[in-house]
């Protein structure tokens, strides 16, 4: 017999079974034809030579330093917070900023999921506008069991096929009332900013009224800038983080912005496990500080990416490949899409493209329901994973996220024609 929290953990949703198929039993096309073509993990393989030529040279200058081998400060090593300071100052925030606002754990998701802890209690909500990544459900309430409350965007038409998802800021203020008649206690909001699953960049102004709109209801916010090194080149939409808005505005409630970052998008480092917190809250960076026991990036890892981002002609040369590959694919995606007449968000950023496959189906008055079936019959009889619009929270159904970067394009061409097979026969 085991506990209720137990059977809470094992309760498993549907798309990580999904995923769990996928990654049992991968395609290749010499060994496994038959395999799963999964499009559904966030991972980026275009860069992944770079990586290793340049680990590889670190592994054999930098010496064994016995210090590695001992306990020591598990949210992040004074080396490798000054680097990230660093890269932050020059590269996102274009601010100066101290080392000792920074905290390292075991990946982003180990970080939202002790951020959410801090802010809420059991039951207590993060508000955030949807879609947005599916993870983060699982964040927030797989242990610590805070709510995430979603709040949905409106789909705007651009150019013939694109589409763009932008914040409705009267949503958020109809949820927010709705739910505070309800009893429910919100202690902040969260944004993904580029986007997941859009790669889209939110302007400046969207930001800055979202900020605003927390700061005078004195709600904390997060903003996960985890693809803020991944804008293509020819993007023009800049991105601003929220921490340069924050300089900019001179807001006295610095201790309720908080930004989380990751090495597993821009840096193309998912199994490193290695995420950021950027934080001006000293009670919460001394929570991170006591608990960092149970979320520490072992030292070895640590003098690695230190290591790493020390050099910079490395660094920027990495970081403008990595964009330059990005962008490529996406414009062959999105060129394959067109061909086959598939509706989707105008990327400018990342790894997915979010497409409206159901579009395709000559079904009448389409369904959440239907979009599940259709997921369904791309997993089971074409063998391609893709991620469905409802692990998102989509408000409308039909949409789904591929990765354009966690396999060759070749690859990604076969399955999306597969996708299309499917979805223009879907009844």
């Amino acid at each position: 017999m085991l506990s209720q929290r137990a059977t809470h953990f094992a309760d498993a949703p549907a798309f990580l079974n999904a995923a769990g198929k996928a990654f049992a039993d991968p395609y290749d096309a010499h060994t496994n034809p038959n395999g799963y073509i999964n499009l559904g993990v966030a991972e980026n393989v275009l860069p992944q030579q770079l990586l290793v030529e340049k680990f590889s040279q670190i592994r054999a200058k930098v010496a064994v330093d016995p210090v590695d081998f001992r306990y020591g400060d598990f949210c992040g090593s004074l080396p490798l917070r000054k680097a990230l300071a660093k890269l932050f100052s020059s590269k996102i925030f274009h601010t100066p900023v101290d080392p000792n606002h920074f905290r390292v754990t075991n990946g982003a998701g180990s970080c939202i999921e002790m951020l959410s802890a801090c802010i809420c209690d059991e039951d207590e909500c993060i508000m955030m506008p949807t879609p947005i990544y599916h993870g983060l459900e699982n964040d927030l309430n797989r242990r610590f069991k805070s709510i995430l409350l979603p709040f949905p965007m409106k789909l705007v038409p651009l150019e013939g096929l694109e589409y763009r998802f932008d914040l409705d800021f009267d949503a958020l203020n109809t949820v927010y009332e709705q739910s505070i008649k309800q009893g429910k206690i919100i202690r902040g909001l969260l944004n993904i900013n580029p986007s997941n699953p859009f790669g889209t960049i939110f302007e400046e102004d969207q930001i800055t009224q979202l900020m605003d709109w927390c700061l005078e209801r004195n709600l904390h916010f997060i903003s996960d800038e985890i693809y803020a090194l991944s804008i293509f080149p020819s993007s023009n939409t800049p991105f601003v983080s929220a921490i340069q808005i924050l300089e900019k505005k001179n807001w006295k409630q610095k201790e309720l912005i908080h930004i989380v970052y990751s090495f597993s998008k821009d840096f193309a480092l998912n199994g490193v496990r290695a995420g950021v917190l950027y934080s001006q809250n000293e009670q919460l960076l001394t929570a991170f500080s006591v608990c960092g026991y149970f979320t520490g990036v072992s030292f070895d890892t640590q003098t690695l990416l230190a290591s790493m981002l020390q050099d910079d002609t490395f660094v920027d040369h990495f970081l403008k490949v990595n964009c330059e590959l990005l962008e490529e694919v996406a414009v062959k995606s999105e060129t394959l899409l067109k061909q086959h007449q598939v509706p989707f968000v105008k990327a400018q950023s990342g790894m997915f493209i979010f497409m409206n496959l159901l579009a395709l189906s000559p079904k009448q008055n389409k369904t959440e329901d239907d979009e599940k079936r259709l997921w369904l019959q791309l997993l089971d009889d074409k063998k391609v994973y893709v991620t469905p619009g409802f692990v998102f929270k989509s408000p409308i159904p039909g949409w789904y996220r591929f990765c354009i970067s966690c396999t060759p394009f070749e690859i990604i061409e076969m399955a999306l024609k597969k996708c299309v097979e499917a979805a223009t026969e879907f009844q």
